[in-house]
C-alpha cells in the first residue's frame, strides 16, 4: 500500500468532522416565525452522531494512502455518511416535534458545508479515477435516491421546508377546489338562465 497525501480529500473530510463537530447542524424552533435554538449535531443527535464522525475520521484517513479501491471506499463512506445523517436528522426531528404541530426544524451552515464537502469528494475522486468513474457515479445516485426516498416517506416532516410545502399544497388543491366549484356553479347558472329563454 502506498503512502501519499490526497490534500484536497483530506481537507474536505476534515470540514465534515468540523461541521458534525463543532458547527450548527439544525435549529429548532417553536414555530414558523420565531428563531429557535440552534444546535450542532453532537447536541441533537446524541450518541448516534459519532457513527458519522467515525466515518467522517475513515475520509481523513483515506486520504493518507494511494491505493487500487481507494475511490470506492471514499465514494461508499461518504454517500452512507449523508445518507445516515438524514435518516438520523430527521428521525430525531420528528421525535422532537411530536405532539407539537407547530414546531419546526430548519437546516444550518454545518449542513451545507458538510454537504458542499461530500460533494467535493465525490469530485475529487471523480477527477483522480477514470476507471471506476461509472461505478461512483452509480454510488451517488443510489444515495441521492435513498434521500428523495426519505423525503417521500416522510422522514422530514418535521422541517420547515417540508411543512410549509405541505400547507401551501393544501392551500393550493383548497384554492382550485373553490375555484372550479365557482366556475361549475356559475356555468351551470347561467344554464339554467338561458334555457328558459331559448339560448340553449
Amino acid at each position: 500500500m502506498k503512502r501519499t497525501l490526497d490534500k484536497p480529500q483530506l481537507v474536505y473530510g476534515a470540514l465534515v468532522a468540523l461541521a458534525l463537530v463543532f458547527m450548527n447542524m439544525v435549529e429548532v424552533k417553536p414555530n414558523r416565525i420565531s428563531s429557535g435554538e440552534k444546535m450542532s449535531a453532537v447536541e441533537f443527535l446524541g450518541i448516534e452522531v459519532y457513527a458519522l464522525i467515525l466515518l467522517a475520521l475513515v475520509l481523513i484517513g483515506l486520504s493518507f494512502f494511494s491505493y487500487k479501491r481507494k475511490s470506492l471506499i471514499t465514494a461508499g463512506a461518504g454517500a452512507l455518511l449523508f445518507v445516515v445523517l438524514a435518516f438520523f436528522l430527521g428521525r430525531e426531528g420528528l421525535r422532537v416535534t411530536s405532539g407539537n404541530p407547530s414546531m419546526r426544524i430548519t437546516i444550518s451552515s454545518g449542513f451545507y458545508v458538510l454537504l458542499l464537502s461530500i460533494y467535493l469528494i465525490f469530485g475529487n475522486i471523480l477527477g483522480r479515477d477514470k476507471t471506476n468513474g461509472k461505478l461512483i457515479k452509480i454510488i451517488a445516485t443510489v444515495s441521492f435516491g435513498l434521500f428523495v426516498t426519505m423525503i417521500f416517506l416522510g422522514n422530514f416532516d418535521s422541517f420547515s421546508i417540508i411543512k410549509e410545502y405541505g400547507i401551501k399544497q393544501d392551500q393550493f388543491a383548497q384554492n382550485f377546489r373553490t375555484h372550479l366549484f365557482l366556475a361549475l356553479g356559475s356555468v351551470l347558472a347561467g344554464a339554467l338562465i338561458a334555457m328558459p329563454l331559448g339560448y340553449l
